[in-house]
């Protein structure tokens, strides 16, 4: 059963759906359109692969912790970051950038639902269920082993750790800011590829 304090945030976040957050809204799409145009047709694969991922983990999830709202939000988000990050990347093949958004979807279902509610505990979880969705990502891609994709499996881990306490900043953050979550999505996607066009520039790195 979904928590008194989630729903009452959740309550609170549809009231506050104003005209500014249609303008971060349209701001970030017109963004990211104008991201995944310069990116090309192959990365929609990627992206209806990483679709698939969300809709997956978080209905698993949420068939478990009855917090559907929280699970798909949460996949959604880390899921789509996940695929921004890597999208088009020259040093990142296809299964890397597959593996990246399961690693994002899986991951930001189980903290979403916040399962388990404990933050070590949680980090655990989370990280060994971002080293599993990379792992299996890529035996099922069959990923031809070296060391930068045992690399990536590794980090994987790091990373779904991570997500933990990030979502609870995030959702501080969320509550204290007064602004609808679909803002702070925003503000996330935008940040993340507008860092995408900075690295070329900053460190000569051709994407």
């Amino acid at each position: 059963m979904v928590d008194s304090e989630d729903t009452v945030r959740l309550d609170a976040n549809e009231k506050q759906l104003g005209l500014s957050s249609f303008f971060w809204l349209t701001a970030s799409l017109a963004l990211l359109l104008t991201y995944a145009q310069k990116l090309g047709p192959l990365t929609i694969q990627q992206l209806i692969v990483d679709s698939c991922c969300v809709v997956l983990a978080a209905s698993f999830t949420s068939i478990w912790t009855k917090r559907w709202t929280e699970s798909f939000y949460w996949s959604a988000l880390y899921a789509l970051l996940g695929f921004l990050a890597v999208a088009g990347s020259a040093m990142v093949n296809s299964s890397i950038a597959i593996g990246w958004g399961a690693v994002g979807a899986c991951c930001g279902a189980i903290v979403g639902a916040r399962t388990p509610r404990n933050l070590w505990l949680g980090m655990a979880v989370s990280g060994l269920l971002g080293f599993l969705a990379m792992a299996i990502t890529l035996v099922v891609l069959r990923e031809t082993k070296s060391p930068l994709v045992l690399l990536d499996v590794v980090g994987a881990f790091f990373v779904g750790a991570g997500l933990k306490p990030l979502t609870e900043v995030l959702r501080w953050a969320e509550n204290r800011s007064g602004k609808h979550r679909v803002v702070l999505a925003s503000w996330l996607a935008i940040s993340v590829v507008v860092g995408n066009f900075l690295v070329p520039i900053l460190a000569g790195v051709q994407r």
